[in-house]
């Protein structure tokens, strides 16, 4: 595990779902395994920053932003940002009020290894009603807030992207 670096959250998180499993390669042979219930206390949010490459899961978050206040918000953003959302709802066909501004804390996070696969549900209000997986092709890192309870997880890099279909990579 690599030395504890600050993760300052984007300003603008779109949101997608929940995640219910984390499958991650810690290295020497060994797994790890997370797991969350759908709903209620516990559960972990699925977002992405707003070019869609780094996905973010941390616990349920009151703050969260959606319709008008999430419009005067993002006029509120700086040139790169806005670019970024206007990009990301161009790629994927979500409106931009579906995205939530959230607050998460700064706090340290360390690498953990490599993501294998994720188990998710995907819209927001779970009218799939089944979750999907997704098994990475190329493993993106994990950094996580605490190895073995974490309360903010970070996945990024390799072919990592989120679309319109969900993630890829």
């Amino acid at each position: 595990m690599t030395a504890a670096k600050k993760f300052k959250c984007p300003r603008v998180l779109v949101q997608h779902g929940r995640c219910i499993e984390l499958v991650v390669d810690i290295g020497n042979d060994e797994i790890a395994k997370f797991r969350w219930p759908k709903t209620k206390k516990g559960a972990m949010w699925l977002f992405t920053d707003a070019p869609g490459k780094r996905l973010i899961i941390c616990t349920y978050n009151k703050v969260a932003v959606t319709d008008d206040d999430f419009e005067t918000r993002l006029d509120s953003l700086g040139p790169a940002s806005s670019r970024a959302i206007e990009q990301w709802t161009e790629s994927t066909g979500k409106a931009a009020d579906i995205g939530s501004i959230v607050k998460v804390p700064e706090r340290k996070i360390s690498r953990i290894g490599r993501c294998v696969s994720v188990t998710y549900y995907f819209d927001e209000k779970f009218s799939d009603g089944s979750p999907r997986e997704h098994v990475f092709r190329k493993p993106p890192v994990v950094k996580s807030s605490h190895p073995d309870d974490p309360s903010l997880i970070v996945i990024s890099g390799a072919d990592l992207i989120v679309t319109r279909a969900g993630i890829e990579g």
